[in-house]
Protein backbone atom coordinates (compact mmCIF):
# COMPACT_ATOMS: atom_id res chain seq x y z
CA UNK A 1 0.00 0.00 0.00
CA UNK A 2 1.21 3.58 -0.88
CA UNK A 3 1.79 6.08 1.76
CA UNK A 4 0.31 9.45 1.97
CA UNK A 5 3.91 10.66 1.88
CA UNK A 6 4.99 8.82 -0.93
CA UNK A 7 1.93 9.40 -2.84
CA UNK A 8 3.06 13.45 -2.06
CA UNK A 9 6.22 13.02 -3.45
CA UNK A 10 5.40 10.88 -6.43
CA UNK A 11 2.81 13.99 -7.51
CA UNK A 12 5.89 16.45 -7.13
CA UNK A 13 7.86 14.71 -9.54
CA UNK A 14 4.87 13.83 -11.53
CA UNK A 15 4.55 17.99 -11.54
CA UNK A 16 8.73 18.49 -12.09
CA UNK A 17 8.64 16.11 -14.96
CA UNK A 18 5.87 18.06 -16.64
CA UNK A 19 7.59 21.40 -15.80
CA UNK A 20 10.54 20.29 -17.19
CA UNK A 21 8.48 18.67 -20.13
CA UNK A 22 6.77 22.45 -20.98
CA UNK A 23 9.85 24.51 -19.85
CA UNK A 24 11.57 22.36 -23.00
CA UNK A 25 8.94 23.21 -25.31
CA UNK A 26 9.06 26.82 -24.79
CA UNK A 27 12.68 27.04 -24.48
CA UNK A 28 12.94 24.87 -27.79
CA UNK A 29 10.75 27.20 -30.05
CA UNK A 30 12.34 30.27 -28.91
CA UNK A 31 14.29 31.57 -32.18
CA UNK A 32 17.61 33.58 -31.39
CA UNK A 33 20.17 33.47 -28.81
CA UNK A 34 19.39 36.41 -26.88
CA UNK A 35 15.40 35.24 -26.65
CA UNK A 36 16.32 31.75 -25.56
CA UNK A 37 18.98 32.73 -22.44
CA UNK A 38 16.05 35.44 -21.52
CA UNK A 39 13.81 32.74 -21.64
CA UNK A 40 16.14 29.78 -19.26
CA UNK A 41 16.78 32.55 -16.85
CA UNK A 42 13.18 33.18 -16.51
CA UNK A 43 12.15 29.68 -15.97
CA UNK A 44 15.04 28.96 -13.79
CA UNK A 45 14.51 31.45 -11.35
CA UNK A 46 10.80 30.99 -11.57
CA UNK A 47 11.51 27.05 -11.03
CA UNK A 48 14.08 26.78 -8.39
CA UNK A 49 12.64 30.38 -6.79
CA UNK A 50 15.75 32.04 -6.91
CA UNK A 51 17.27 35.91 -7.22
CA UNK A 52 20.25 34.96 -9.27
CA UNK A 53 21.39 33.46 -11.99
CA UNK A 54 23.57 33.28 -15.10
CA UNK A 55 24.45 31.34 -18.14
CA UNK A 56 28.24 31.40 -18.97
CA UNK A 57 28.96 29.91 -22.50
CA UNK A 58 32.44 29.17 -23.42
CA UNK A 59 34.26 31.13 -26.01
CA UNK A 60 36.56 28.52 -27.78
CA UNK A 61 38.96 31.38 -29.22
CA UNK A 62 39.42 32.84 -26.20
CA UNK A 63 39.24 29.33 -24.03
CA UNK A 64 37.43 31.97 -21.82
CA UNK A 65 34.09 31.10 -19.97
CA UNK A 66 31.74 34.24 -19.60
CA UNK A 67 28.87 35.82 -18.59
CA UNK A 68 26.16 36.25 -21.70
CA UNK A 69 23.07 36.00 -19.77
CA UNK A 70 22.58 36.83 -15.81
CA UNK A 71 19.28 37.82 -13.73
CA UNK A 72 19.75 39.85 -10.11
CA UNK A 73 23.70 40.86 -10.84
CA UNK A 74 25.07 44.34 -11.57
CA UNK A 75 25.92 45.16 -14.89
CA UNK A 76 29.71 45.30 -13.87
CA UNK A 77 29.60 41.44 -12.96
CA UNK A 78 28.49 40.56 -15.82
CA UNK A 79 30.45 42.46 -18.10
CA UNK A 80 33.95 41.78 -16.11
CA UNK A 81 33.11 38.04 -15.12
CA UNK A 82 35.64 35.76 -16.93
CA UNK A 83 37.31 32.20 -16.43
CA UNK A 84 39.77 31.12 -18.11
CA UNK A 85 39.86 27.15 -18.61
CA UNK A 86 42.40 24.73 -18.86
CA UNK A 87 43.68 25.36 -15.13
CA UNK A 88 45.08 22.96 -13.23
CA UNK A 89 43.49 24.12 -10.20
CA UNK A 90 40.82 26.26 -11.16
CA UNK A 91 39.63 28.85 -8.08
CA UNK A 92 36.60 29.65 -9.49
CA UNK A 93 32.91 27.68 -9.35
CA UNK A 94 32.58 27.74 -13.12
CA UNK A 95 35.46 26.96 -14.43
CA UNK A 96 35.87 24.11 -11.93
CA UNK A 97 32.75 22.72 -13.48
CA UNK A 98 33.38 23.21 -17.13
CA UNK A 99 36.56 21.68 -16.63
CA UNK A 100 35.43 18.95 -15.19
CA UNK A 101 31.84 18.60 -16.41
CA UNK A 102 30.67 17.85 -13.30
CA UNK A 103 27.74 19.61 -11.14
CA UNK A 104 28.47 21.21 -8.00
CA UNK A 105 26.20 21.89 -5.00
CA UNK A 106 27.80 23.66 -2.44
CA UNK A 107 25.94 24.71 0.76
CA UNK A 108 28.45 27.07 1.94
CA UNK A 109 30.79 28.58 -0.49
CA UNK A 110 32.31 30.40 2.11
CA UNK A 111 33.36 27.43 3.99
CA UNK A 112 34.75 25.83 0.66
CA UNK A 113 38.47 25.76 0.25
CA UNK A 114 38.77 24.94 -2.95
CA UNK A 115 37.26 28.56 -4.60
CA UNK A 116 38.08 32.20 -4.20
CA UNK A 117 36.04 33.88 -1.93
CA UNK A 118 33.51 36.32 -3.45
CA UNK A 119 33.62 40.32 -2.84
CA UNK A 120 31.11 43.10 -3.29
CA UNK A 121 27.27 42.76 -2.31
CA UNK A 122 27.40 40.45 0.26
CA UNK A 123 24.46 36.74 -0.38
CA UNK A 124 21.73 36.27 1.94
CA UNK A 125 23.23 32.76 1.73
CA UNK A 126 26.43 30.90 0.26
CA UNK A 127 24.86 28.04 -1.01
CA UNK A 128 25.22 27.99 -4.54
CA UNK A 129 24.31 25.58 -7.75
CA UNK A 130 26.12 25.38 -10.25
CA UNK A 131 25.93 22.75 -13.64
CA UNK A 132 27.92 22.45 -16.68
CA UNK A 133 25.62 22.52 -20.16
CA UNK A 134 26.96 19.81 -22.40
CA UNK A 135 25.84 19.19 -25.99
CA UNK A 136 26.93 15.26 -27.15
CA UNK A 137 29.28 15.20 -23.65
CA UNK A 138 30.87 18.42 -24.72
CA UNK A 139 30.57 21.08 -22.36
CA UNK A 140 29.20 24.67 -24.11
CA UNK A 141 28.67 26.49 -20.88
CA UNK A 142 27.67 26.63 -16.93
CA UNK A 143 24.10 27.39 -15.46
CA UNK A 144 24.76 29.39 -11.91
CA UNK A 145 22.04 30.29 -9.33
CA UNK A 146 22.13 31.18 -5.97
CA UNK A 147 20.27 33.38 -3.57
CA UNK A 148 17.28 31.27 -2.86
CA UNK A 149 14.41 33.57 -2.00
CA UNK A 150 13.07 31.66 1.01
CA UNK A 151 16.89 32.20 2.22
CA UNK A 152 17.07 28.38 2.66
CA UNK A 153 20.45 26.15 1.20
CA UNK A 154 19.87 24.30 -1.78
CA UNK A 155 19.50 20.78 -1.61
CA UNK A 156 20.07 17.52 -3.64
CA UNK A 157 16.48 17.74 -5.01
CA UNK A 158 17.16 21.46 -6.62
CA UNK A 159 20.41 20.17 -7.85
CA UNK A 160 18.32 17.21 -9.48
CA UNK A 161 16.00 20.07 -10.93
CA UNK A 162 18.93 22.19 -11.95
CA UNK A 163 20.70 18.60 -13.97
CA UNK A 164 17.29 17.62 -16.03
CA UNK A 165 16.45 21.24 -17.16
CA UNK A 166 20.20 21.92 -17.90
CA UNK A 167 19.68 19.01 -20.58
CA UNK A 168 17.32 20.72 -21.68
CA UNK A 169 18.95 23.62 -21.95
CA UNK A 170 22.10 22.77 -23.64
CA UNK A 171 20.10 21.57 -26.89
CA UNK A 172 18.32 24.61 -27.05
CA UNK A 173 21.42 26.96 -26.58
CA UNK A 174 23.25 24.90 -29.58
CA UNK A 175 20.96 25.13 -31.52
CA UNK A 176 19.91 28.76 -31.32
CA UNK A 177 23.80 29.27 -31.53
CA UNK A 178 24.02 27.42 -34.69
CA UNK A 179 20.76 28.99 -35.98
CA UNK A 180 22.29 32.52 -35.12
CA UNK A 181 25.58 31.53 -37.11
CA UNK A 182 23.76 30.50 -40.22
CA UNK A 183 21.48 33.77 -40.48
CA UNK A 184 25.12 35.45 -40.21
CA UNK A 185 26.34 33.66 -42.54
CA UNK A 186 23.08 33.68 -45.00
CA UNK A 187 22.90 38.14 -44.88
CA UNK A 188 27.23 37.60 -45.72
CA UNK A 189 26.27 35.58 -48.48
CA UNK A 190 23.22 38.30 -49.49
Amino acid sequence: MITSNEQEKSHKQLNLLVAIYKISHDINSTIGLDMCLKAILDITTGLLNVEMASIMLIDKAKNELSIKYARGLNDKIIKEARSILDQKDPKEVAAWVAQRGEPLLIEDIERDGRFLKRNGKKYSNNSLLSVPLKVRDEVIGVLNVNNRKDKGVFIQQDLDTLMMLANEVSIAIYNNRLYDHLSAVNERLK
